[in-house]
């Protein structure tokens, strides 16, 4: 679920709100820090479903050859 939320100033000065928007965003990134978020397809979008924990990739179970090209493969997409 999302939810929204509108705030209002009323002020001249706009770094109270780039502050405020600074704080919530460092606070956001602590929260999904290490994690990784799974997406499901859902009537034509992908949506975001749960966040997990990052985990290294020796613990992951597959052959070194298949390994090895998908890693090679996410690093070659991500550069």
């Amino acid at each position: 679920t999302r939810d929204e939320v509108s705030i209002s100033y009323f002020g001249r000065n706009p770094s109270v709100l780039r502050e405020l928007l600074d704080e919530c965003r460092k606070h956001y990134l602590g929260m999904v820090e290490n994690k990784t978020c799974v997406f499901e397809h859902q009537k034509d979008e992908w949506k975001p479903s749960k966040s997990r924990s990052k985990r290294d990739i020796s613990t992951v179970v597959l052959n070194k050859e298949s390994k090895k090209m998908l890693v090679d493969d996410a690093s070659e997409f991500l550069n």
